[in-house]
């Protein structure tokens, strides 16, 4: 081989062994990048578990809240029956108390009609008899 061979085959060797330290350093870049990405890739798969775990909880919670609005609506709906029920007793009772009260009022108005009548008969008679009696005496009955 004569030298301008072996220099045409140094620097080409040269410029291969500069290509594959290019390569080389891209490959590097490229597996830092990757690792960069792998990285980046666990922990959004590692958010996405944990919203999906959230998104559960939150579920769970709004199945439960929706449990304990029905049980309140429905104690709710107890509470103003008994409330109606109540006012309805108070209301009877009150108009059970008007009615003995008015009961109560005829008795003492007709008790006190008979004392009226009666007094007024006392009356009619005594003074029909002193009227009699005064009659009488001017008359000349006695």
């Amino acid at each position: 081989m004569n030298a301008q061979a072996v220099k045409r085959f140094v620097e080409e060797n040269q410029k291969l062994a500069a290509e594959c330290e290019s390569l080389v350093e891209q490959r590097v870049k490229l597996e830092r990048e990757c690792a960069l990405y792998d990285h980046d890739r666990e922990a959004l798969m590692e958010f996405g578990n944990e919203a999906d775990e959230r998104a559960q909880e939150a579920q769970e919670r709004a199945l439960e809240l929706e449990r304990d609005l029905c049980l309140l609506e429905q104690e709710l709906i107890k509470y103003k029956q008994q409330n109606e029920l109540v006012s309805l007793c108070f209301h009877l009772s009150c108009f059970i108390g008007l009615f003995q009260l008015s009961g109560l009022i005829e008795i003492i108005t007709g008790v006190l009609f008979n004392y009226l009548r009666q007094f007024l008969i006392y009356m009619i008679y005594e003074t029909t008899d002193l009227r009699l009696i005064q009659l009488g005496s001017v008359e000349g009955f006695d």
